[in-house]
């Protein structure tokens, strides 16, 4: 909560890992009319999203210990394949444009001659329509929170502990006595030195390890270049 609440903060003003300049620094750049020929024509890979004013791309952005909130594929030269809260739509990039969003652009490195959007098409038509998995999202999130997935940072543990304090300390005050949030708590601490422990040693269906991530990023990343640098 604590930790939650700075980040917050943080993220309001634009300050550290949040500061624009810091974006632009990864090779992200401002959507707007001057970068449109930066952008367009799209081509096939992969594009990073940093809302600057979205308190969803925020809580994405705080436990995933990064700046960018969404991920969305091309689908041909203009549109792109986007999962929304309400659902995975196909639209135009332009949607993005002249509202403050930066973007962090990787193109497969492949010839012009050979571009080809086939296979993205192919998979956005599948998946177009269908709702937005809430079940997954909170499935993740607890894996986060458990240090099941390599996203897990100690804060996380401290913040859900506060609340869990604040929550004990609240009933005492209305003068209702429980032990809920001690068990709670209890359980939590186990339930995460397993989930870290197991995916530190890299056993069982819980994520890659943090090794395990890192060489991926750096193997999918190494093939596309970025069009902001």
């Amino acid at each position: 909560m604590v930790f939650a609440i700075i980040d917050y903060i943080n993220y309001k003003l634009k300050r550290n890992q949040y500061n624009f300049s810091e974006i632009k620094n990864q090779g992200g750049f401002e959507l707007n009319d001057k970068n449109y020929d930066r952008v367009f024509p799209l081509r096939p890979g992969i594009i990073l999203i940093h809302h600057p004013n979205s308190f969803i791309s925020w809580l994405i952005m705080y436990f995933d210990g990064g700046v960018w909130s969404h991920v969305i594929n091309p689908y041909d030269e203009v549109n792109v394949f986007d999962v929304t809260l309400g659902g995975s739509i196909i639209h135009s990039f332009k949607d993005y444009f002249n509202k403050g969003i930066y973007a962090m652009i990787f193109c497969i490195n492949i010839p012009e001659d050979k571009v080809d959007f086939e296979i993205e098409r192919t998979l956005a038509k599948e998946r177009a329509g269908n709702k937005y998995g809430y079940h997954k999202a909170l499935r993740l999130f607890f894996f986060i929170v458990t240090g099941r997935h390599h996203s897990y940072r100690i804060k996380f543990t401290i913040d859900i502990l506060i609340i869990l304090i604040l929550f004990h300390t609240l009933f005492i005050l209305l003068g209702m006595t429980t032990q809920i949030f001690y068990y709670f708590a209890i359980v939590y601490i186990i339930l995460t030195i397993i989930g870290n422990t197991l995916r530190y040693l890299g056993i069982g269906n819980f994520g890659p390890s943090v090794k395990e991530y890192k060489k991926f990023r750096k193997e999918v990343l190494d093939g596309y270049k970025n069009r902001g640098k």
